[in-house]
């Protein structure tokens, strides 16, 4: 009886120690820096400078006054800077950037100036970008026709537990023509209902 107990306790020291001798390997194998400098010089310069500084934003929802900023919040989230197709008229003119705190800027490429285009917390009664990196403004990219047409898609972040309708609404922004917008269905993940 006392052996098989030792065979046991040795079987599993030497389980342990084949797994820890593996992950040491391994780990040691991304610990290892290269031996000698990946950068060649070849002539290539690269030059770092400072291109634009968006305004300053913090995290929003719906009904917030966005014109607040909390310097102790995260600030300005820039995620997406989309260049309009080069068939639009002023596509060699100007961009569009997505703040993720709740704004899309058009950006005057000459001038280096930022000119808010549509503050989502006045436009969407459940928007919310003040619950982490996944929230609010997540994306904006143009329809094929965009030249012609001057479709966009945007996907954001909306509470669907928070109080209001769920359509968009031109209230404080009467030039905004919302004819023909449509909403695709809130997305439920399979493992159920995302807690905010």
């Amino acid at each position: 009886m006392v052996s098989n107990r030792g065979c046991v306790m040795r079987g599993a020291m030497l389980c342990v120690g084949l797994v820890v001798g593996l992950l040491s390997t391994v780990l040691s194998a991304y610990a290892q820096y290269p031996a000698e400098s990946q950068v060649k010089k070849d002539g290539t310069a690269v030059l770092l400078v400072d291109y634009a500084n968006p305004p300053l934003s913090s995290a929003t929802h719906a009904g917030a006054d966005a014109t607040v900023i909390d310097f102790k919040g995260q600030l300005g989230r820039i995620t997406s800077v989309r260049s309009e197709p080069s068939s639009a008229p002023l596509a060699a003119s100007r961009m569009f950037v997505d703040d993720q705190s709740g704004t899309i800027y058009i950006y005057d490429i000459k001038a280096k100036k930022f000119t808010p285009y549509l503050k989502f917390p006045r436009i969407f009664p459940k928007f919310e970008s003040d619950t982490g990196n996944t929230a609010g403004i997540v994306s904006i990219t143009f329809d094929p026709g965009y030249a012609k047409n001057g479709k966009f898609y945007t996907v954001h972040v909306e509470r669907p537990d928070m109080a209001g309708f769920t359509s968009p609404t031109n209230a404080q922004m009467p030039s905004l023509n919302l004819t023909g917008y449509t909403t695709t269905e809130e997305v439920v993940p399979p493992a159920g209902a995302v807690h905010l």
